[in-house]
C-alpha cells in the first residue's frame, strides 16, 4: 500500500463537497476501552481475559456517542473480551450488532515471569524495536511476521466486502500500530513510532479499485471522539480544492 497523509478539512474546504468523495471508504480503527493490566495487589493479571475498568466503559460510550451519526454500516471486533465488551457497548449505541474476526486479535504474548529478571528490560523496552527482525517475538510469544500476515489477510478481508462505506474496527494496540505503519510503507518495523491509547481513534480512507482495496489516506491518528466532528469531508484536500478550483472556472 502506498500511504498519504491529508491536510486540515477545517483549513482547505473541508465544507466543499468532494467529486470523488463517493469513492472513499472509512475505516475507523479503535482501541479497545482502559482495562486493569495489574490488580490490586499489583500482580499481573491474565492480560487476555481481562475485562474493561469502570472508566474503560464510560470511554466505550463516549465512542458510541461519537460515532452515533457517522453513518456506520459494519462493525467489526477482534475475539478478545476486553474488545468484545467495547464493540457491544459501541453495537448498542449506534444500533448495529457487531462481528467478530479473530483476525483482528491482540498480538499474543510470551511468558514474561519465565524469562530471567536481567532479561525483562531489553525484553520489553525493545518490544517493538527488533519487530521486523527475523524470527523476533513479541514477549517471547507470537511471532511478528506472522501477527503481519494474520493481520493483513483480516485487512484484505475487510477491504474485499463490497457492501460498506463506513466500517469501525475495535482491535488492540500492536494491531493499530501494525496496520498505520503499512500505510505509511513502514512495515513493523514502523510499529515503534506510534502510541495507541486506550478507546483512541484512528481514521484510515481507502479509495474504492477495481480489486476492492486502494490506495490509503490517514485522516487522525490516536484521536479521541471530540475530534470526529472535523472530519465531515472525504478524499484528500487537493481533491477538495481541485473541485472548487473547477467551479471557479466555469462560474
Amino acid at each position: 500500500m502506498q500511504g498519504r497523509v491529508a491536510g486540515d478539512p477545517d483549513r482547505d474546504g473541508g465544507d466543499v463537497p468532494a467529486g470523488s468523495n463517493g469513492t472513499w471508504r472509512r475505516l475507523y480503527l479503535l482501541r479497545h476501552g482502559e482495562v486493569a493490566y495489574f490488580g490490586p495487589d499489583g500482580r499481573p493479571t491474565d492480560a487476555w481475559q481481562v475485562n474493561l475498568t469502570a472508566h474503560g466503559r464510560a470511554q466505550a460510550e463516549a465512542l458510541a456517542a461519537a460515532l452515533a451519526g457517522c453513518g456506520v454500516e459494519l462493525l467489526v471486533t477482534s475475539a478478545v473480551p476486553r474488545a468484545i465488551e467495547t464493540a457491544a457497548i459501541l453495537a448498542a449505541g449506534i444500533g448495529l450488532a457487531s462481528l467478530v474476526d479473530a483476525g483482528w486479535n491482540e498480538l499474543r504474548p510470551g511468558d514474561l515471569a519465565a524469562l530471567p529478571p536481567a532479561r525483562l528490560p531489553a525484553v520489553i523496552m525493545d518490544a517493538y524495536r527488533n519487530a521486523a527482525e527475523p524470527g523476533a517475538c513479541f514477549f517471547g510469544g507470537e511471532d511478528f511476521g506472522d501477527f503481519a500476515r494474520r493481520v493483513g489477510k483480516a485487512l484484505d478481508r475487510l477491504l474485499a466486502a463490497p457492501d460498506w462505506s463506513t466500517a469501525v474496527v475495535v482491535t488492540h494496540d500492536p494491531v493499530l500500530r501494525l496496520v498505520v505503519a503499512h500505510c505509511l510503507d513502514l512495515g513493523l518495523a514502523g510499529m515503534r513510532f506510534f502510541e495507541q491509547e486506550p478507546r483512541c481513534i484512528n481514521v484510515i480512507e481507502f479509495q474504492r479499485s477495481a480489486d476492492g482495496a486502494g490506495s490509503p489516506l490517514i485522516r487522525l491518528l490516536n484521536g479521541a471522539p471530540g475530534d470526529l466532528a472535523r472530519l465531515a469531508a472525504r478524499g484528500p484536500a487537493l481533491d477538495r480544492f481541485h473541485q472548487r478550483y473547477k467551479a471557479a472556472l466555469t462560474a
